[in-house]
């Protein structure tokens, strides 16, 4: 499905958000391996009020996760990427990303 945008008297289609394929079975963090380090590959985890605060991290690859009320409050992301993840309630303030992406999963607003 699309929607119709007019920005200075141009109408642009954009496709609306789908949800994420996050995994039915997620598995409880554990912060000595699911950690946000360079090279991590982190896959069918399960965040919850998880601190990322002022981390710098390079190559980092997340796949169908959940993210819920975790804060990354001045984290640096280079070159990573969160495939079909989910957030809610999570604090993003001076997150900083450089060649990142999100793929797939929209990001819910902190209520």
């Amino acid at each position: 499905m699309t929607q119709a945008i007019r920005r200075g008297g141009r109408t642009t289609r954009i496709k609306n958000p789908t949800a994420p394929k996050v995994l039915a079975t997620l598995r409880p963090a554990d912060m000595a391996r699911d950690g946000l380090e360079d090279d991590a590959m982190i896959r069918g985890v399960q965040y919850e009020g998880t601190p990322f605060v002022a981390l710098a991290a390079e190559s980092v690859e997340l796949e169908g996760c959940t993210f819920d009320s975790s804060r990354f409050t001045g984290t640096r992301l280079i070159r990573s990427q969160f495939s079909d993840c989910r957030f809610n309630a999570c604090d993003f303030a001076e997150v900083g990303a450089q060649e990142a992406s999100s793929v797939a999963g929209p990001a819910r607003p902190h209520h």
